[in-house]
């Protein structure tokens, strides 16, 4: 990952990164359910040019609550290693990922992806568990949600995959058809927002005009994001601003590779952050693949501000 200079992160974040333990038993033999029925699937789709690594924390907290988390691999999409231990990344192996223009493609493709993933596992087919034995998948209960161009991946996967009840969005924008289509199925989207509130103010013309921009670009976020809510009368939607986070906010990074969430308004600590997003995603798939009811969601646009 040095070498190839992953996500720009620093030299000694590489290193504690290649060190890092995650609190989980390989191999586990799965539970069974008291109830008889199986567990619910989630599929992880990481964000461009992102290891799906790089979501541990949160795919560790949603099967400790009983879920079963699939992270897939994008080809070329990610930090993909072959079985001949080559690395194939996306704008080097895959130029196609450098135009825009494309982008509604790319994530049909990698809807295509989820669905394929989503159809294997429920197969388990030619799929080897280290310890020979699957956990028992619930049919209805499968979602998917992702990061960056992963979470459009996600959105669009609930518009074109039939079983597919659920999904979620972290910090991706739309792209192709759920902007005029919408997305058919209930949806979280949980965005970035810098924390401005101990900011000094702006004092010469350039700050001041940069900071009236970053102000129309939130304010047309929130509309498109209202739009395409107000394209399905029927499936809830939920789209939350977290103020304090960056981008990277909804990966490892806060814990492991913090330069990536520096100078971005991300004041809450790495702790913090996890906690608000994996209770999130809980409550919402726990609240649209389960049944439950959703504990701290509220309908539409809302934002949350840190203490």
């Amino acid at each position: 990952m040095r070498a190839l200079s992953y996500l720009d992160a620093t030299g000694g974040e590489l290193e504690a990164l290649g060190a890092l333990r995650v609190a989980v038993t390989p191999a586990a033999a799965p539970l069974e359910r008291s109830d008889g029925r199986g567990w619910p699937l989630l599929v992880l789709s990481h964000g461009l040019g992102v290891a799906r690594a790089q979501y541990s924390a949160l795919s560790a907290d949603l099967a400790s609550h009983g879920f079963v988390v699939v992270a897939l691999d994008h080809p070329m999409g990610g930090f993909t290693e072959t079985e001949r231990g080559e690395v194939l990344r996306p704008g080097v192996d895959s130029l196609h990922y450098e135009s825009a223009d494309v982008m509604p493609f790319v994530v049909g493709d990698w809807a295509r992806d989820i669905e394929f993933v989503v159809r294997r596992v429920i197969g388990r087919a030619d799929l080897r568990p280290a310890n020979g034995v699957w956990p028992q998948i619930d049919t209805a209960a499968i979602g998917a949600f992702g990061h960056s161009l992963g979470g459009a991946a996600a959105l669009e996967s609930c518009r074109v995959i039939r079983i597919v009840r659920a999904c979620a969005d972290m910090d991706g924008d739309p792209w192709g058809a759920v902007e005029t289509q919408g997305v058919g199925r209930p949806f979280l989207v949980l965005l970035s927002q810098p924390d401005t509130r101990s900011r000094p103010p702006a004092t010469d013309s350039v700050e001041i005009a940069r900071r009236a921009n970053m102000e129309r670009i939130g304010a047309a976020r929130d509309s498109m994001w209202r739009a395409i809510g107000a394209l399905d009368s029927v499936s809830q939607h939920f789209v939350v601003k977290i103020v304090g986070t960056g981008h990277m906010s909804f990966s490892d990074a806060p814990f492991v590779l913090p330069s990536l969430v520096a100078g971005v308004g991300a004041s809450r600590t790495a702790a913090d952050t996890h906690r608000v997003v994996s209770g999130l995603l809980r409550d919402f798939f726990f609240a649209h693949l389960i049944g439950e009811a959703p504990s701290a969601l509220r309908a539409g646009l809302s934002e949350l501000v840190p203490p």
